[in-house]
C-alpha cells in the first residue's frame, strides 16, 4: 500500500509541475558579464527574437551572442553567435546555427533535428539522437 500511495503520488507531481508551455515571451533579453576571476572580459546576451515556422511547425527563434571586450580582443576576440528554434508545442529544438569565431577559428554548423525520427541532420552527417535531445543553447 504505502508504494502505491507513493506511486501516486510522484505520478500526480510530475504532473501538476511538468512545464508544458514556453517560459519565454517574444521581445524578452537577458545580458551577462563574463568575468575571468575579478576581470570582465566579455558580456553576452540571449534574445527571443520571432515567432516563425519552419516546414508548417510553429517554432520560437531564439539568439545567444557572446564577445570579448575590446581591450581583450587584441588578444583573443571572441564573436560568437548561437541560435535555435524551438517547437513550441514540444518544448525541443527544431533548428540549431552556430557561428564562432574565437581567436581566428571558425566553426560555422547547421543543424536540423527529427525528433519524431531520432535524428540530427548537419552540413554532411546525419546523427542518431535520444528523446527529447536538446542543443547547446
Amino acid at each position: 500500500m504505502p508504494r502505491t500511495f507513493l506511486l501516486l503520488f510522484l505520478i500526480s507531481v510530475n504532473y501538476i509541475f511538468s512545464q508544458s508551455h514556453i517560459p519565454y515571451k517574444l521581445g524578452e533579453k537577458c545580458s551577462y558579464s563574463i568575468y575571468f576571476g575579478p576581470i570582465e572580459v566579455g558580456t553576452g546576451e540571449l534574445e527571443v527574437v520571432e515567432n516563425t515556422k519552419i516546414n508548417k511547425t510553429n517554432t520560437l527563434h531564439i539568439v545567444g551572442k557572446g564577445k570579448t571586450n575590446r581591450f581583450f580582443d587584441l588578444f583573443f576576440k571572441v564573436r560568437d553567435t548561437y541560435e535555435t528554434y524551438i517547437n513550441v508545442d514540444k518544448l525541443v529544438p527544431r533548428k540549431f546555427i552556430r557561428k564562432v569565431n574565437e581567436g581566428g577559428h571558425i566553426i560555422n554548423q547547421r543543424y536540423n533535428f527529427f525528433h519524431d525520427s531520432s535524428f540530427v541532420v548537419t552540413q554532411d552527417t546525419t546523427f542518431k539522437i535520444a528523446y527529447n535531445s536538446q542543443d547547446m543553447l
